[in-house]
């Protein structure tokens, strides 16, 4: 006899976080040029804290990969799916 999984009855809760408004001014980020890598500096924010980074620009990426050191400063729980 084979067993069937529960049937699901609710949707599993996503939490969304609403970015800061713009400020409606124009700013320009200044980047660096690694041969033909374009790299970012950015803020990145888990709960209160904040790390600042540099990060690969990979327009065809889905994901962001964090190194190691920065995911440990932020204090990132290991995720369920995939690693960090």
């Amino acid at each position: 006899m084979e067993l069937e999984p529960p049937p699901i009855t609710q949707e599993p809760e996503i939490q969304y976080i609403k970015p800061e408004e713009p400020s409606g001014a124009e700013e320009e980020t200044e980047v660096e040029i690694l041969d033909s890598h374009v790299i970012v500096p950015v803020q990145l924010f888990y709960e209160d804290r904040r790390v600042n980074a540099n990060l690969l620009l990979d327009t065809g990426s889905t994901n962001i990969t964090l190194h190691k050191d920065i995911a440990r400063k932020l204090l990132v729980k290991k995720p369920r799916k995939g690693s960090i």
